[in-house]
């Protein structure tokens, strides 16, 4: 009896070790380390909300904005305002907030020192520079602004709004936002995020092809390539799903595939039908109350992946240099079974 209760424990225990190595280990198993002879990348950065948050008259706030002129170009929108004054006083405003206080302890609880943060940007960028060696790591700028913006990235500079990103149980999130979109401003999303806009600047697209595979396929590079920076995070974090939203599509990928071949959604250029597929929303209602907005995304993304399985001398430069999608999507032979 005894011997038959080890066997059937040892049993399990295989079980939940194969289990665990596929389908809900999918991340698990792909998770790649850094090549033994790449470095990660030097994150040098600057903690604005500590200026910020100590700042106590408009000499303060403008001595901040003075050393930091991108930050008020670009992050506070320094353009539309005809004086820097007025963005000084501003900023000073936000200083003075009864609230300031609340959010800057949250921020330093939720981020501590940073060090998760840099570590993970670290990690990215050395991902960046393995496969584009000209590529640059840029300086890091966090900062609190009572919740006004949320990052800028450029290739030498990236400035991060923490207070966006404390997560669910901030005393204060993002106002006006809907909870679909809401939940994906967490500490998880930031990489993810910046990395999708990092993409943009390594690749090419048909500016002429308006049809909805085009959309789908190039969203599918961009999720691809942040995903090669970041092979272990989670997928769920790259694309913007919950755990259950990713379990939910991944049982249905054939009926979702399906409804855009039954109706002729590949090629479709009209803007109001093309976005109901790719655009914010919270579900896709045309296909099921349980799909999730932008799946039109996700499923470009399926059929990059496809393709990439299937060509293997294509490099990621090369990907990401294609701008024929009908090439991709033939080259895919994505056709994704019944589960």
């Amino acid at each position: 009896m005894a011997n038959n209760y080890q066997k059937n424990i040892l049993l399990c225990i295989c079980f939940l070790i194969a289990w665990l190595l596929s389908g809900c280990g999918e991340n698990i198993q792909s998770c790649v380390e850094l090549p033994a002879d790449t470095q990660k990348e030097t994150i040098n950065y600057v903690r604005l909300e500590e200026d910020l948050f100590n700042s106590r008259n408009v000499e303060d706030t403008r001595k901040i904005l003075f050393e930091n002129p991108l930050f008020a170009k670009y992050f506070l929108d320094g353009n539309e305002y005809p004086s820097m004054d007025i963005i000084a006083n501003k900023l000073l405003g936000i200083a003075n907030n009864p609230s300031i206080d609340t959010v800057y302890q949250e921020t330093i609880e939720a981020f501590g020192n940073l060090e998760g943060l840099t570590d993970e940007l670290s990690t990215a960028y050395a991902w960046l520079k393995y496969y584009y060696p000209k590529s640059k790591t840029p300086l890091v700028k966090t900062t609190i602004t009572g919740l006004y913006n949320d990052l800028y990235v450029s290739d030498s500079l990236l400035i991060i709004g923490l207070d966006y990103f404390i997560g669910e149980g901030a005393t204060f999130r993002p106002i006006n936002t809907p909870q679909y979109i809401l939940k994906r401003y967490e500490k998880e999303s930031i990489i993810p995020l910046i990395f999708s806009f990092v993409s943009e600047n390594y690749a090419d697209y048909d500016r002429k092809d308006n049809t909805l595979i085009a959309d789908m396929i190039n969203y599918g590079k961009s999720y691809y390539f942040t995903k090669k920076m970041m092979p272990c995070k989670n997928d769920g974090w790259i694309v913007g799903y919950s755990e259950e939203e990713l379990l939910k599509i991944g049982e249905n990928e054939d009926i979702i595939w399906a409804h855009f071949i039954d109706r002729q959604l590949l090629f479709e250029t009209d803007h109001f039908k093309k976005n109901k597929y790719i655009s914010e929303r919270p579900n896709v209602y045309e296909i099921g109350d349980q799909c999730p907005g932008r799946i039109g995304r996700w499923l470009g993304w399926q059929i990059v992946n496809a393709y990439m399985k299937r060509n293997p001398d294509v490099s990621l430069q090369q990907l990401m240099k294609e701008t024929n999608v009908q090439k991709i999507l033939n080259d895919s032979k994505y056709k994704p079974q019944g589960k």
